[in-house]
């Protein structure tokens, strides 16, 4: 393990992932899915596929981080895009599962309410605004209280 870490913190590719996998794992050394995670950041950075599709599986499973589907998807589509069958497969299965359906509607439906929410406050800035019905309202109103005086 010595020389792999050894290697690793020289920046060659198969001895992070060699001991990513050992972390996430526990083989052969107490099991660390943030020391995996971190060595999978590394060469995720790097473009390394295999610990892109693995941070995808991490961030999906919830392993040393919050689930994030976003991120997940994220990593899968970058090893993906590389060639990676099981990249192209995780990714795949994950984009049919109920829960990642879910999330997206739930995403959505979190955007909907937002753009509702700007549309009601465009709207009232609208009618409010100098020449609206709104302001002559307004305007009107507090003339009127102003000559009740």
């Amino acid at each position: 393990v010595k020389n792999y870490q050894l290697a690793a913190d020289k920046g060659i590719e198969n001895a992070k992932n060699y001991l990513e996998s050992k972390y996430q794992n526990g083989y052969g050394m107490k099991k660390s899915y943030q020391t995996a995670l971190e060595y999978y950041q590394l060469a995720a950075d790097q473009g390394f596929a295999r610990a892109q599709n693995n941070l995808g599986y991490m961030y999906q499973k919830g392993y040393g981080v919050k689930i994030s589907y976003q991120k997940a998807v994220e990593y899968y589509q970058l090893a993906a895009d590389q060639g990676l069958k099981e990249a192209q497969h995780n990714l795949s299965k994950l984009k049919s599962s109920k829960k990642y359906i879910c999330y997206v509607l739930l995403e959505h439906q979190k955007i909907i309410e937002h753009l509702k929410q700007q549309i009601e406050f465009l709207e009232l800035q609208i009618k409010y605004q100098p020449g609206g019905s709104g302001y002559q309202e307004v305007k009107e109103h507090f003339e009127s209280l102003a000559t009740n005086e």
